[in-house]
């Protein structure tokens, strides 16, 4: 009962097949946890039944013995009840961490090989609330979705089967009863909170991510005195928020009145249709508070399909936004039969590349040679494609026409794991974790000691301040290196590529934030340090190195070397 709610997702897919193939072996779980809540439901109709049976059956009886098998009865379903309770609820949140940690792990692996070209599109905001906020959603439909129809539907048929033994009638009108609650409100409840839902988890996404994009630049924000029209956004989408959950909570509160008018409704029937057997013969007495107390139970034990229900429609609108995400194809992707590279040579002849077909060719007709041991500048204006040319070399995208070979092997035939690890990139804008400096290092190479570190940051120009730290290596940096200067932040930056050793190393306006003299000795160290490889520096100056091999300069989509 209850499937009426599952919807198929953009992939053709239903829902519950989907996220039950997700989680995997975690499935376990949810069996168990049906398992502890179909006996928790069926126990506790159990017990009202026998506790009708002991209570009449004790104004008639002469002696407690009569009353001893009831008793035993009573004492034994009150018992299973509250430990399958326990069970269920214990095993419930275990499962749902569990689950939790599986469906973020599935997640993230299915996201991360789409930056960054694949999300560029995206807001951050919004694929944080994704990440976080639709997946924690997600979570609910396992143990509030699953769960409920399959307990419920094995406490009917008990409850049904109960009343069948006493009168057939009596099991009719419970199962009307039960097919009203357990069918009929719920698709109820699915139309009329389908809305809502879907636009509680849409405003909620909205607020997430206006919030997440603008405390990012709070402080600018005040500089500017621009705090108000921020300020204004939140409330509306706090307000838009908030009409969307009062609609969702009227929903509800309509969907728990006519359940309860149900549970009332069948109660009321029951002992109706149980007087007129007693009046007829046809039921003993003693049984007569069995009727409606059992259906009562029934129709209560059947109505968190109604709240699946409605955790279903907001779980279908969650999912749907997750697997939008989660369903778009890498821009770049590995070869069928990768093959090794051999050297660190680069090769680029005719390389064309474009954003979108319809955009101008940022790349048109490019030609360069890297020797492996090179080192060479790269310049021109901002907008020529220098950062491109760097993206396509790490693979953060792929080119539409030409060639890039990479130790003598097109770059298409190498492996993207193996392609960034020969090659290393250090941009203006990379990121800084919010955790210690030894951690934003280790990302490198986790298997770096400490003098390993401390003579990387010492390459860098900045192994000094990080020892007169209080807590030196273990100092936090702050949120994207907020702790450190411009120019501090950026040695950090070039101390952890270096840290990798690759073969190929990049400089993509990283001393930028440095004065010429210090830009001019950090080069230099590092250059010391990289002897005999290939170290490709992007700059606006093209005299910033006078021991580089090569200078060339990038224009009109093509380079052409030129001298000093």
């Amino acid at each position: 009962m209850g499937h009426g709610y599952l919807r198929r997702t953009d992939g053709g897919q239903l829902v519950m097949r989907r996220l039950l193939t997700i989680i995997g072996p975690e499935r376990r779980w949810i069996g168990v946890a049906v398992a502890f809540a179909v006996v928790t439901t069926t126990s506790g109709v159990a017990l009202v039944a026998s506790a009708a049976y002991l209570i009449s059956r004790s104004e008639l009886a002469t002696a407690a013995t009569t009353l001893g098998v009831a008793i035993t009865f009573v004492r034994l379903f009150a018992a299973l009840r509250a430990t399958a309770r326990y069970g269920e609820r214990y095993v419930g949140h275990l499962g749902t961490f569990r689950i939790t940690t599986r469906i973020r792990t599935w997640c993230f692996d299915s996201i991360a090989p789409l930056g960054p070209a694949a999300l560029e599109h995206h807001r951050r905001g919004d694929v944080l609330a994704r990440f976080a906020d639709d997946v924690d959603e997600l979570q609910e439909f396992y143990l509030r979705v699953v769960v409920p129809p399959l307990a419920a539907g094995v406490t009917a048929a008990l409850a049904v089967g109960i009343l069948g033994r006493l009168d057939p009638a009596a099991a009719a009108l419970l199962a009307l009863c039960l097919v009203a609650a357990g069918v009929a409100v719920p698709v109820a409840a699915q139309r009329w909170g389908r809305a809502p839902a879907e636009a509680v988890i849409a405003r909620r996404s909205e607020l997430r991510a206006e919030l997440a994009e603008h405390l990012a630049g709070i402080d600018e924000l005040c500089v500017a005195g621009a705090t108000a029209p921020f300020v204004e956004e939140v409330e509306r989408l706090d307000a838009q928020l908030g009409t969307a959950e009062q609609q969702a909570s009227a929903a509800r509160s309509w969907v728990v009145a006519a359940l309860g008018g149900l549970g009332i409704l069948s109660a009321a029937a029951a002992l109706a249709l149980g007087a007129a057997l007693v009046e007829r013969g046809r039921l003993d007495g003693v049984l007569l508070a069995v009727l409606p107390l059992v259906a009562l139970a029934a129709v209560e034990a059947v109505a968190p399909v109604t709240l699946a229900a409605e955790h279903a429609g907001r779980t279908r609108a969650a999912a749907a936004r997750v697997f939008a995400l989660t369903d778009q194809q890498p821009l770049v992707v590995d070869a069928n039969d990768p093959m090794p590279t051999v050297g660190a040579a680069v090769e680029i002849s005719d390389l064309r590349f474009t954003y979108t077909p319809e955009a101008p060719a940022v790349l048109d007709g490019m030609d360069l040679r890297l020797p492996e041991g090179t080192v060479a500048v790269l310049t021109g204006p901002s907008g020529s494609g220098k950062s491109t040319l760097a993206d396509l070399l790490v693979r953060f995208r792929d080119y539409d026409h030409g060639s890039i070979r990479l130790g003598g092997v097109e770059l298409h035939r190498v492996a993207v794991a193996e392609s960034r690890n020969r090659v290393a990139l250090v941009a203006q804008h990379d990121h800084l974790f919010d955790t210690t400096v030894r951690d934003n290092l280790l990302l490198a190479d986790p298997d770096a000691d400490d003098d390993r570190l401390h003579h990387v940051l010492d390459v860098a120009g900045i192994d000094e301040l990080v020892v007169s730290l209080p807590d030196g290596l273990h100092e936090r940096v702050g949120e994207n290196g907020s702790r450190f200067s411009g120019g501090e932040r950026q040695r950090l930056l070039v101390a952890r590529a270096l840290l990798r050793d690759a073969d190929i190393l990049i400089l993509d306006e990283a001393t930028a934030h440095l004065d010429p003299p210090s830009e001019q000795a950090l080069l230099e160290r590092v250059l010391a340090e990289r002897v005999g490889r290939t170290t490709l520096i992007i700059t606006h100056h093209r005299d910033q190195l006078v021991h580089a091999d090569a200078v060339f300069e990038l224009t009109s989509g093509r380079v052409r070397q030129i001298s000093r």
